[in-house]
């Protein structure tokens, strides 16, 4: 079992609610998140908005984000990793971004983000093969990655080692160790 409680007072001086907005495109989002993080999310939320409005140009194409390109899976989540030490959830470090997309590519259903581990990375590799290459308009997580969080100082669990891949993770470390914790 991985759900954990933490004390209810940590919580209270720790974490609090954001919401990330984009009023051009009609996103709102509410983050639970860690307050001495605050910034750096919203600086992460301000490049989404850049996203969904701006775009950015990927080998001559305009490429924009659409609102439905982005589903949240959560930020402060009180559990532990999948190899039973503290996640970075649990201090509202952390979120997740398209867990459950799934992309049909010529006649092919993939779902890049779905987990992690080696399985989620062979997923990932198959979806980037179809494709074509990994900085590609349909790959949302790899270019909220690239344009969003990487600029704001996160980092991404699809830039991790296969056994540990987790391109759906986005979070805040500094030099290996938590920046805020």
């Amino acid at each position: 079992k991985r759900d954990i409680n933490i004390d209810p007072a940590w919580v209270s001086a720790n974490i609090t609610t954001i919401t990330a907005e984009c009023k051009a495109a009609g996103w709102t989002q509410k983050m639970t998140v860690h307050k001495k993080s605050v910034p750096k999310w919203e600086a992460a939320n301000n490049k989404i908005c850049e996203l969904l409005t701006k775009g950015v140009t990927i080998d001559g194409k305009k490429c924009v984000l659409n609102k439905s390109d982005l589903k949240f899976g959560g930020a402060f989540v009180q559990r532990k990793t999948s190899s039973g030490g503290f996640s970075l959830h649990g201090y509202g470090m952390a979120a997740d971004w398209n867990y459950s997309s799934e992309y049909t590519i010529n006649g092919t259903k993939y779902k890049p983000y779905a987990s992690m581990g080696s399985s989620t990375y062979s997923a990932y590799q198959s979806f980037v093969r179809a494709l074509g290459k990994e900085e590609d308009c349909r790959n949302i997580n790899y270019n909220l990655w690239k344009y969003a969080y990487k600029p704001t100082g996160f980092k991404w669990g699809g830039s991790w080692s296969q056994a540990s891949f987790d391109p759906m993770h986005f979070e805040i470390r500094e030099n290996n160790k938590c920046a805020i914790a």
